[in-house]
Formats: C-alpha cells, sequence, structure tokens
C-alpha cells in the first residue's frame, strides 16, 4: 500500500496480519489522513484499533503464545476500570497493554496508561495512592514501593505477572458496582466461550490447520 500521501514521503507498507477485509465497513483509505480522525467511533477509528489489536495478536500467538487465555480476565479488569498493573519483559508488557486498549473499541480508556518503560523519576510517583483507575506497564514492582510479592500489593490493585502466566486479583478487591475479586471475570458465558475459542485457535495454530493471520482473526473476533 502506497501511503506517501498520508506520510509526506515515499513509502509503502504491508499489511499481513488481517485475515478478514484491512478495512472496516464504511472506511476508506483517504479516512485515515491525518484529522480524520476526529470521531472516535467512525470507521477510520475502528479500523486502527482493529490493526493494533491484530499486529499485539500476532505477537502474542507467536511468542507468548500462553498469555492469550489471560485476555479475557485482563480485558474484564480493564472493562470495569481497575488498578492494572503489568509486570514482565518489557516487549510482552507493551504488547499487552496496546492489545488491551485496542480490544476495548468503540470503548476508550481515559485514564493513566503507561505501555512503555518510563524514566526512573516517574515511578517515583505513588500511583498505588491514586484514586483513579490505571494500567501501567512497568516490568518489576519498584523497590522504594514497598512490596517484594504481587500478593502484598494493595488490594485494589490488579497485579499481571506475564512471565509467570498469572493474574493476581485479592479476594478483598470490591468493585464500584459490588464485585468481589474472586468474581471478575466476563459477564454470563462470555468469560467461558472466550476461552474455549481461544484455546481453539491455540491448538489449530499448534498442530499447523491454520496460520497466524487466521489464528488472530479468531481471537479477535472472539475477544
Amino acid at each position: 500500500v502506497d501511503v506517501s500521501d498520508l506520510l509526506h514521503a515515499a513509502a509503502n507498507i504491508r499489511l499481513q496480519l488481517l485475515a478478514q477485509p484491512i478495512l472496516s465497513r464504511g472506511c476508506a483509505w483517504s479516512d485515515l489522513r491525518e484529522g480524520c480522525l476526529a470521531n472516535p467511533l467512525g470507521p477510520a477509528a475502528q479500523t486502527l484499533a482493529r490493526w493494533q489489536a491484530a499486529w499485539c495478536l500476532s505477537q502474542l500467538l507467536r511468542r507468548w503464545e500462553g498469555l492469550v487465555v489471560l485476555l479475557g480476565k485482563l480485558l474484564a479488569c480493564v472493562l470495569l476500570e481497575q488498578k492494572v498493573l503489568l509486570l514482565g519483559e518489557w516487549p510482552c508488557i507493551s504488547t499487552v497493554a496496546l492489545l488491551l486498549r485496542s480490544l476495548l473499541w468503540p470503548f476508550r480508556w481515559l485514564h493513566l496508561f503507561l505501555s512503555a518503560p518510563p524514566p526512573p523519576e516517574i515511578l517515583k510517583v505513588p500511583f498505588l495512592e491514586a484514586t483513579f483507575p490505571m494500567v501501567l506497564a512497568i516490568g518489576d514492582l519498584p523497590p522504594h514501593w514497598g512490596y517484594d510479592k504481587v500478593q502484598k500489593l494493595p488490594p485494589e490493585v490488579v497485579a499481571a505477572v506475564l512471565n509467570n502466566q498469572l493474574v493476581h486479583i485479592s479476594p478483598l478487591l470490591k468493585t464500584a458496582g459490588g464485585l468481589k475479586g474472586n468474581d471478575i471475570k466476563l459477564p454470563g458465558r462470555m468469560h467461558a466461550d472466550f476461552r474455549t475459542q481461544v484455546t481453539a485457535a491455540r491448538i489449530e495454530l499448534r498442530n499447523s490447520k491454520i496460520g497466524v493471520p487466521e489464528a488472530v482473526e479468531k481471537v479477535q473476533l472472539a475477544a
């Protein structure tokens, strides 16, 4: 795709991640010009969210495919506007942070969002004392925060230790709507259905019955 008219320079890109149509319904290439994304619910915004989700899912399935089963729990935490810490290797936690934000469309995350390595002085801010939701990709727990294990974090903090494929939610956590920590998941049968569809896509990918683009589409549609 020639995008030189968008970047004011000679440039071409190839989009190989989407088995489904590249552009969302009602979106034209001209809609992606700078200044044409004023409508966050429009087809151009949907297209960009799909692209970002597709790229992030392709990375997870290629490099950390066991993490895709955690997405349902993490997505529920983000939709319920919790404090979410992502701990682990930087490429992995950054990918998961961006994926959660893109999967929210047509909703938008309007709170604190940190998906890249912060300067050391940033982590001196007492984030955990804040009263607002956040998504923080921080790698490791800073020593000066005073917590050496995620189990010791304040109960209102959800911690995803991605190296261990663990999402820690304190049983003492209680959402504004009255849900307790153990009950945080996608509503109804959606959570179980999501895990079933994701597991099926992983098995098909492992057995070479489908490729990464097809697996990406299956997981994205399930989400």
